[in-house]
């Protein structure tokens, strides 16, 4: 028992550890993904004071620099939207994960199920097989279940 005890203990201690290097590999992704951005937008603007090169000629590398710099600040915000909730949810990363704002929590739309069409229902008559694929959740008052018609999908 004392075995079973000590090999528990280091199993907990290993997932402890690990739990701690990945929170400390999404701060450092993040610190990442700020200064890739940082160092294209400072890019971009280099590109902005290089007298020799032609105004038009310029905007196209300003663009791209632009972009790239709006890429990963997107990445950023995306990352931020998914895991605040949940690293905020368990306290990991509370000394660095103050220094974002909190997201607005999004729900999500759930995609047509076609359940209904592998597994046979006594809800459902003949003609109601290509409604049950189509509408999620059904259409039937018995199985009904509440559903919010407002909800979208996210834009990536």
């Amino acid at each position: 028992m004392r075995v079973e005890w000590c090999k528990a203990t280091a199993r907990a201690e290993r997932f402890r550890e690990e739990v701690e290097l990945v929170v400390e590999e999404m701060r450092r992704t993040l610190v990442f993904f700020k200064w890739t951005a940082d160092n294209w937008e400072q890019l971009g603007k280099a590109r902005v004071s290089d007298p020799t090169m032609d105004e038009d000629i310029a905007a196209g590398p300003r663009a791209y620099a632009a972009r790239k710099s709006a890429l990963y600040q997107k990445l950023i915000d995306v990352f931020i939207q998914d895991w605040y909730e949940s690293l905020e949810l368990k306290s990991l990363g509370s000394d660095w994960l103050s220094n974002y704002t909190r997201p607005e929590t999004v729900r999500r739309r759930r995609l047509p199920s076609n359940v209904v069409a592998y597994h046979s229902s006594p809800f459902l008559g003949v003609g109601d097989l290509d409604d049950a694929l189509t509408n999620d959740p059904p259409s039937h008052p018995e199985m009904s279940t509440v559903s919010d018609p407002q909800v979208g999908f996210d834009d990536f």
